[in-house]
């Protein structure tokens, strides 16, 4: 991987020491190694200055693979991605091009409606804010299998998927987590 500025950890309990070290090393570094004997498996960050790269890393690829992490090995990114979409979706707002009280469905492929249980459309802040009334994972959606659990999910099975839902519960009742909202709101 190439340089990043997030910490990604993965759980579990096994440690390694740090691959790289500068002589000055950060106090975060020892926080790492502090952080992956108490509650995780690996972790990597790299601090970018400019053309300046320092990179550092605690604990070892999985549990099922002991080799240290470095500068080369990959996480599952998961969840972060949803902080970039709820970044995007503010930006909209700041510069007008919609409002989080608009529905979702007016970006949708035509005729497709994403209602609760009422027949009120869903809206922007309704998916961001895991309000929509959504399944945390869609009903077509086959077992995950391998790294990537969406792999064979793509546009289609979403549009087939929204073609057919039916919303059990007025939009804004409950919080429930929803991967599915966000990458509805990722799509839309």
């Amino acid at each position: 991987l190439q340089a990043s500025a997030c910490v990604t950890a993965l759980s579990g309990s096994v440690i390694a020491p740090a691959q790289q070290r500068t002589p000055a090393e950060p106090a975060f570094a020892k926080t790492l190694r502090e952080r992956v004997a108490a509650e995780g498996v690996g972790l990597s960050v790299a601090v970018i200055d400019g053309a300046d790269v320092q990179f550092f890393s605690a604990g070892v690829k999985s549990a099922g693979q002991p080799q240290p992490t470095d500068a080369d090995t990959l996480y599952e990114y998961g969840s972060i991605t949803k902080t970039f979409t709820a970044l995007l979706l503010a930006d909209m707002v700041v510069r007008k091009e919609l409002a989080l009280e608009d529905s979702v469905e007016t970006v949708l492929p035509k005729g497709l409606q994403l209602r609760d249980s009422q027949g009120a459309p869903i809206q922007w802040a309704d998916l961001a804010v895991h309000r929509s009334g959504l399944p945390r994972l869609p009903a077509n959606m086959t077992e995950a299998t391998g790294d990537d659990p969406y792999r064979s999910y793509g546009h289609n099975e979403l549009w087939r998927f929204f073609s057919t839902w039916k919303g059990d519960r007025e939009r804004d009742a409950k919080w429930e987590y929803s991967n599915l909202g966000y990458g509805m709101l990722a799509e839309a």
